[in-house]
């Protein structure tokens, strides 16, 4: 398949071709209507595996947070061989130190479980600040 770029370099020589009179009127339209046919079948191909590409990350980040929001469940009942392919999914360079198991989290799990640990979600003031509701109490009889 041609990339988009390649398809404009080739219209931009066949324009040079006309222009020099290397080629006639005839053939430039040809040959510029089967560049664009080109064109459009390539953008075409892109946007399919644009869609592809969309669709594969979003499944992926619902299994990813499917199974940060259920690994203590999962964790508590699963069996040795689950557990051991829990640590595999959730965990990279794993290392034994005396008789301890050290390990890093991989990308999305650390950083889920770094927002997990947080009372607040933010150190900023929300953006959209709204004076709290009255009470009855404070309300004049």
């Amino acid at each position: 398949m041609e990339y988009p770029y390649k398809v404009t370099q080739k219209k931009d020589a066949l324009f040079d071709l006309l222009t020099a009179g290397n080629i006639d009127t005839e053939d430039f339209k040809r040959q510029s209507q089967r560049l664009q046919e080109e064109q459009r079948h390539c953008q075409e191909r892109l946007a399919q595996q644009q869609q592809t590409l969309t669709t594969a990350w979003k499944i992926s980040a619902d299994r990813v947070l499917e199974l940060a929001k259920n690994v203590e469940s999962l964790w508590k009942s699963a069996s040795k061989d689950k557990k051991i392919e829990i640590i595999k999914i959730i965990s990279s360079n794993q290392r034994l130190n005396g008789l301890t198991v050290e390990y890093d989290f991989r990308k999305p799990f650390g950083t889920i479980g770094e927002i997990a640990k947080k009372e607040e979600w933010s150190a900023r003031l929300d953006l959209n600040q709204r004076p709290l509701a009255p009470q009855a109490s404070a309300l004049p009889s």
